[in-house]
């Protein structure tokens, strides 16, 4: 099991090209990303396709294996009036 935890990016459609699952916006053209230094490296062209988020390297962003076995977070919408914290 990885000891990542998958965080719903990819870049399984065109190689390089990091977007968000659920809604198809780009990752590449956003203002903050968090990948740890060296990453998404695909790792040798090993299909590293989808995204984790390394929780012993200070919250970083990893480019893994969509095969591998990890946690994940959910997104759950805020009801009307609810503070988002986080």
């Amino acid at each position: 099991m990885s000891d990542g935890v998958w965080i719903g990016g990819t870049d399984s459609l065109v190689e390089g090209e990091w977007q968000w699952v659920k809604t198809g916006v780009s990752i590449n053209q956003q203002e903050f990303t968090h990948w740890w230094p060296g990453e998404p490296n695909s790792s040798g062209n090993l299909g590293e396709d989808c995204m984790d988020l390394l929780h012993h390297e200070n919250y970083n962003w990893n480019d893994e294996r969509c095969d591998r076995q990890a946690n994940f977070l959910c997104e759950k919408q805020a009801a009307t009036g609810q503070q988002i914290i986080g």
